[in-house]
């Protein structure tokens, strides 16, 4: 049976009908080079790298080329590199009619001996170039480190390693320039060949289109003298089909790496593995005395295994020039003998056997599968390591009042986080280092984003890059009172489109019981992935409330309930990191009824305290006395106190979600439904109270100037979801009254018909008829309020300690 090295046929069928669709795109547009494929690429390549600038170019040859042509390399300078490389590095170094200076390379990582760099610098070097080899990352802050003691700036040929990672960078990020190179046996390779150059220096990114146009910005005016090096449209278009499944297929290629690794064991010298994500196996390179023995054993069984590089660059005929002579680099023209490339790459299925020989005490074959199975990888006891070590990569879905606060404890922890939102507004503040809840303290999360601890983006293929990801989007109702599930479902599709083995996902999302079972998981098994054995899933409550300075994210017991037992395990892992204490049960049913418990049980204790209001009204009783006085009563009693109405995402919504869940189950929860009736009819109290109190004025509400102190529906929070504060003001427009507010967290109230701003207190109340407060913030002087108001309706008992005739308590 015949064992490629590499089988691009097999990458193609996966992707044809992709390709195909999007080649067709662009010969339907007619737009060939530099158009908006191009422009895309370069957006999602330099989004993927982490850099202000991606140049998309011809090849990846000439990506070098125009790097070293931005630097200004001229005639007569120097640049350091490895002889141990494909030709084109040293190549674009002699086409600058520059001088190319080797330094020998480690034996085990085939990079660039940061030891060796010192001792080769002169006044005429003008750059460093390192080749991360093979896909591995060379030790970069060593490298950088001397180059920047003799002030040269280093170009990355990352040609071999785009989606290698060190201490959180990309390779060909951290240095002046980094190349990559899209030639179709690349690990993200094209229908042709291709290029990039990264950057942070916007002037550099300047330069580098200017001079793969032929040195021009205005079309057929010319500064420089250029290269003719534009991407195609085509090659930008296949590249971005293929992009979206780097992540994927460098994470198939590790896995086969780890297995041949384990099963060669000390037959062969095996690749270094490095730091975590710091390979991504371009090439399985291995090293053996026996290399061209060992090689036709291989051919004879069928197996294709190349030789890069048989032979170093300083024994090239083209470099006689240089004056170098063989063992002037004796761990290169090592390397150059003994090393062989075995298949590897994502699509290697089945049982084909590759056979390794190899030779230590006697002549034996190993037998490696192309793909391990469960029983070669353990991906949750891999996933555990990760979190341990705190090196797994995390994730944030939503990063409103629940995901920004659970990302920041994470980023604190330890991890890097990323966090995605559709909304671009939240992103760009992130990564802004701007807060916008105000739960989060501001610095820690400036100083997280600065640390490159804690990261944002739009764009969910950032999820192919992640080993957790936290799903913390809304799960508002629709009119109807059934629950709105779209948020979570495109949330969890997203996800599903970039899941891979060794991840978890746990839903946070407030939601019925059975929704992870029922609803997330087909969603994420759809694609051939199972969970307990190549994924994990778990559910876990969110329990934040806003505004509460006692009780935040860290220190609120989190509850975690998973569909296998490992995932349980593995979510309470990641969680016992960054909070406090962590509680288990026994699956996300459990978990998901624990969240609308909790929140059933304040809303009709709410209710109740809602309905006491109503009577004692009727029976002229201090509603608040009563309750003060029965919470004196040291067992069996809670203080619950009425209010304007419910209000906020989680009270007057989440109850709804078990009753609708209980309909479906043929029960009915009828005191949810109760309850839900009467906190309902609290803003029509309010308003009633309100005209009965002017009407003792000899003032009818119809224009009547009435001040709302407070919109958000909670104390010292600036959110107004479901607050009683907007149909209190919706229900006296109706009566005609004229409407103002003030609220220091909300500067502007918008609704389908109309807007307002927020005002200042006293002078609003000092001209209105009528002052309602709905929500008691700590900021307002409410003395001062009681001096200058006239008739003042306290629904919040805010103003217990003020005896006057002016004050109509709820």
């Amino acid at each position: 049976m015949r064992v490629l090295h590499l089988d691009l046929q097999a990458q193609y069928a996966s992707l044809r009908g992709e390709v195909e669709e999007a080649i067709l795109g662009v010969l339907a547009s007619q737009r060939f080079i530099l158009g908006s494929q191009v422009e895309a690429l370069e957006q999602e390549i330099a989004a993927y790298t982490g850099v202000r600038h991606a140049v998309a170019c011809a090849s990846g040859t000439d990506a070098l080329l125009l790097a070293l042509m931005a630097l200004d390399v001229s005639p007569g300078d120097e640049v350091i590199t490895t002889p141990f490389t494909f030709f084109a590095t040293a190549g674009s170094i002699h086409r600058m009619r520059a001088r190319p200076v080797f330094v020998d390379i480690e034996p085990d990582s085939f990079n660039l001996d940061p030891e060796g760099l010192a001792p080769r610098i002169t006044p005429r070097t003008r750059a460093i170039l390192p080749i991360q080899m093979f896909g591995r990352v060379a030790r970069m802050e060593e490298i950088l480190e001397t180059a920047g003691r003799y002030g040269l700036p280093v170009v990355e040929d990352a040609a071999q390693a785009l989606g290698a990672r060190c201490d959180g960078r990309m390779a060909g990020t951290m240095g002046r320039l980094g190349c990559y190179s899209f030639y179709p046996t690349k690990n993200l390779g094209g229908a042709g060949d291709g290029g990039m150059v990264v950057t942070n220096d916007s002037g550099l990114a300047a330069r580098l289109r200017r001079l793969r146009n032929h040195g021009s910005d205005d079309r057929y005016h010319h500064a420089e003298v250029g290269l003719n090096s534009r991407l195609d449209e085509i090659q930008a278009a296949v590249l971005r089909v293929k992009l979206k499944r780097l992540e994927r297929w460098n994470r198939a290629r590790r896995r086969l790496a780890a297995l041949y690794t384990r099963l060669l064991g000390d037959a062969v010298l095996t690749p270094a593995l490095g730091p975590e994500g710091s390979h991504i196996y371009h090439q399985y390179a291995i090293r053996t005395a026996d290399r061209d023995g060992l090689r036709k054993r291989l051919a004879e069984r069928g197996v294709e295994t190349p030789v890069y590089y048989p032979l170093p660059l300083h024994l090239q005929k083209c470099f006689d020039y240089l004056g170098y002579e063989a063992g002037d680099f004796p761990q290169a023209e090592a390397a150059s003998r003994e090393v062989l490339s075995l298949p590897l790459y994502p699509e290697l299925t089945g049982e084909a056997g590759v056979g390794v020989g190899c030779r230590s005490r006697r002549e034996r074959m190993i037998s490696v599968p192309e793909t391990p199975t469960a029983a070669d990888l353990d991906y949750g006891r891999l996933l555990e390591e990760k979190i341990r070590r705190r090196e797994a990569r995390v994730g944030v879905v939503g990063l409103g009042y629940v995901g920004l606060p659970l990302a920041v404890e994470l980023a604190r922890a330890g991890f890097t986080v990323t966090g995605i939102d559709t909304d671009p507004k939240k992103v760009t503040q992130i990564r802004a280092g701007q807060c916008y809840v105000a739960d989060v303290e501001a610095e820690l999360l400036r100083s997280l984003v600065e640390a490159r601890k804690l990261a944002a983006t739009s764009d969910y293929s950032a999820v192919a890059q992640l080993d957790t990801i936290n799903i913390c989007v809304p799960t508002p109702l629709r009119k109807s009172k059934d629950p709105d599930m779209s948020y979570v479902v495109h949330a969890a599709e997203e996800v599903a489109r970039y899941l891979h083995p060794g991840m978890i996902v746990i839903l946070e999302s407030t939601t019925y019981p059975g929704t992870t079972e029922e609803l997330i998981l087909p969603l994420l098994e759809r694609g051939g992935l199972k969970v307990g054995r190549d994924f994990f899933l778990c559910f876990s409550p969110e329990r934040v409330d806003p505004g509460n300075q006692q009780f935040q994210t860290r220190n609120i017991p989190k509850v975690v309930g998973g569909v296998t037992p490992r995932s349980t395990e593995i979510a309470a892992l990641l969680y016992s990191h960054a909070i406090e204490r962590v509680v288990s049960v026994s699956s996300p049913r459990v978990a998901e009824m624990v969240k609308l418990l909790e929140n059933t049980f304040r809303m009709i204790n709410i209710g109740l305290a809602n309905e006491m209001a109503l009577l004692c009204d009727r029976m002229g009783i201090n509603v608040w006395e009563v309750i003060e006085a029965a919470a004196t009563k040291p067992f069996g009693f809670m203080p619950f106190y009425p209010g304007p109405g419910l209000g906020g995402h989680c009270i007057p919504i989440d109850p709804f979600y078990l009753s609708w869940k209980s309909k479906q189950a043929g029960a009915e929860a009828r005191f949810i439904e109760l309850a839900g009736q009467i906190n309902g009819q609290m803003p029509l109290f309010v308003v009633e109270k309100v005209q009965a109190a002017l009407n003792e004025r000899s003032k009818p509400v119809k224009g009547s100037r009435i001040h709302i102190v407070g919109v958000s529906y909670k104390r010292n929070v600036d959110d107004i979801r479901e607050s009683p504060a907007l149909d209190i003001i919706a229900l006296l427009e109706k009566r005609g009254a004229q409407i103002s507010y003030t609220d220091p967290y909300i500067p502007q109230l918008r609704w389908d018909d109309g807007c307002l701003s927020s005002e200042d207190l006293e002078e609003a109340a000092a001209r209105a008829d009528c002052v309602i407060l709905v929500t008691d913030h700590s900021q307002v002087d409410y003395a001062r309020l009681v001096e200058l108001a006239p008739l003042i309706v306290d629904t919040r008992n805010v103003l217990k300690s003020f005896a006057s005739n002016k004050i109509v308590r709820l």
